[in-house]
This record gives structure tokens, C-alpha cells and sequence, in this order.
């Protein structure tokens, strides 16, 4: 049973489901106009269909795939700020040929990795000297999110 202190908005209905789910095991993938629960491991092989990051609009409720290609900084090194914020189950593959990452999760996951990423993309080439300091920026405007992930 789920039990909130204060009422749910609307627009907080579905990821709070997808959180409930995840502690779970389950995800919540959309098939249509249609939401299906299913174990995360199904919803990781082929459930869920990939949206290519900087598309406009958020990313679409229900566990997905978040393709994100970047320019000022290399797949590999990104992949290694990212794992540390990474929740349980969390996917980050690397294509290095193209310089993409390849991230699996539920729809606040992966906004949250997204944010991540677009802050340092902002921050443009230079502003940090070594990825360190990149991880160090990351942990603290993210904390919250460790909190929930550990």
C-alpha cells in the first residue's frame, strides 16, 4: 500500500508510481496509450523504446531509453561522472565511435541524468581542469539525488 503525507498533483501521479515500482523491481513501460508493469529486466530487453535527448518536450512517462549524443566532452568520461548518481539498475552504455551515451531508467531517472549532463554541457569546454572536479560539482548539486539512490 502507498501512503502520502499530503495529496499527489497530477503531474506527479506517474512518477511517483514509477518510483513506488522501481523499489519494487518493476517498471513501468508504455506500449501506446497503454502503461504496462513488467519486472525491470524485461523492461531493459526491448520493452522500451529510445528517445533521442534535445528532442523538445520532457521524456515521455514509463521506463525508457535516452540516447545522448555529446560534443564537448568524451562518452567514456561522461559515463564515469554519471556512475556514481547512477540508481540501482540504472543502464549507461558507451558508443564511443559516436560519441553517444546510451541510458535506461524510469522518466525521473533519466530527467535527472539528463540535467546532469546538459549542466556540464553548459558549462562548455574549460570550465573544469580534470574530471574530479566535474564529479565534485556533480555531487553537489545533486545530493538529493544520492540520498534516493543509496
Amino acid at each position: 500500500s502507498l501512503r502520502t503525507t499530503q495529496p499527489i498533483s497530477r503531474d506527479a501521479v506517474l512518477a511517483t508510481v514509477e518510483t513506488v515500482l522501481r523499489q519494487s523491481g518493476g517498471a513501468l513501460v508504455a506500449d501506446g496509450d497503454i502503461y504496462r508493469i513488467v519486472p525491470v529486466d524485461e523492461a531493459v530487453r526491448g520493452q522500451a523504446s529510445p528517445e533521442l535527448a534535445g528532442e523538445g518536450g520532457p521524456i515521455r512517462p514509463g521506463y525508457g531509453i535516452l540516447v545522448v549524443p555529446l560534443r564537448f566532452i568524451a562518452a567514456e568520461q561522461m559515463s564515469s561522472i554519471l556512475e556514481p548518481m547512477l540508481p540501482p539498475e540504472g543502464v549507461i552504455r558507451i558508443d564511443a565511435n559516436r560519441n553517444l551515451l546510451v541510458l535506461a531508467g524510469t522518466a525521473p531517472e533519466l530527467t535527472n541524468l539528463q540535467d546532469m549532463i546538459q549542466q556540464g554541457i553548459d558549462s562548455g569546454p574549460g570550465r573544469f581542469s580534470s574530471i574530479e572536479e566535474i564529479i565534485a560539482e556533480a555531487k553537489i548539486r545533486h545530493k538529493d539525488l544520492l540520498k534516493k539512490s543509496a
